[in-house]
């Protein structure tokens, strides 16, 4: 099903987006988020929600960090613009999905596993590696006032999709499964929309 917004709308946000409107990122979620992630589930049935979300975002924010990549004398609407890009980036996620399993088995396979219990520089390198990654997150929840959302942040981060934890943490579990879902899906592609415009892409891989 395609997405249906109105294209008046859209070319007011574009032009926001173009002045540099810091509430325009927010308006064009909140337009073209669902609409998309909804056509793209029905073109990709078979591909989990999660990539599809993560490719909408991807585009969305793309288009708001160069809003001149879009040109509407070219006669395509932004909205069928943005679905092409979100539908690349679909392709891409799955084929680098595709290519970290091939590496995963490739790894398994030759059993080149590093031993750090045997390797004392191996393990040096594996603590800065830990040590820079504990700064970013905590980099990160400081954008973050609501204790809520760093608690969210914090179980995304550990690679929990479970909604009934997510829900607890609303403090939401007594309500309806579909209402849960949709709210915690709404924290959480705010949360993950906050972390990769500030650079923290690589800590929200859900």
């Amino acid at each position: 099903m395609r997405a249906q917004v109105p294209q008046d709308m859209l070319t007011a946000i574009h032009r926001r987006l173009l002045t540099k409107d810091k509430t325009a990122w927010d308006d064009l979620t909140e337009v073209l988020l669902e609409p998309l992630v909804g056509e793209l589930s029905t073109y990709y049935r078979r591909v989990d929600e999660h990539v599809i979300r993560d490719a909408v975002i991807d585009a969305l924010l793309d288009e708001c960090a160069k809003p001149t990549g879009y040109d509407a004398n070219r006669g395509v609407p932004l909205d069928r613009f943005l679905a092409a890009a979100a539908r690349r980036n679909v392709r891409d996620l799955l084929r680098s999905e595709y290519r970290k399993k091939q590496r995963e088995r490739q790894v398994a396979q030759e059993k080149k596993e590093v031993d750090v219990a045997l390797d004392p520089a191996a393990a040096n390198i594996l603590k800065e590696v830990q040590e820079d990654q504990e700064r970013k997150v905590q980099n990160l929840l400081t954008l973050v006032n609501d204790p809520r959302d760093r608690k969210i942040l914090l179980l995304r981060m550990q690679g929990v999709r479970n909604t009934v934890e997510f829900a607890r943490i609303l403090g939401i579990e007594d309500h309806p499964l579909k209402q849960q879902r949709r709210e915690v899906m709404r924290r959480k592609d705010r949360l993950r929309c906050l972390a990769q415009r500030h650079g923290f892409r690589s800590l929200l891989t859900l």
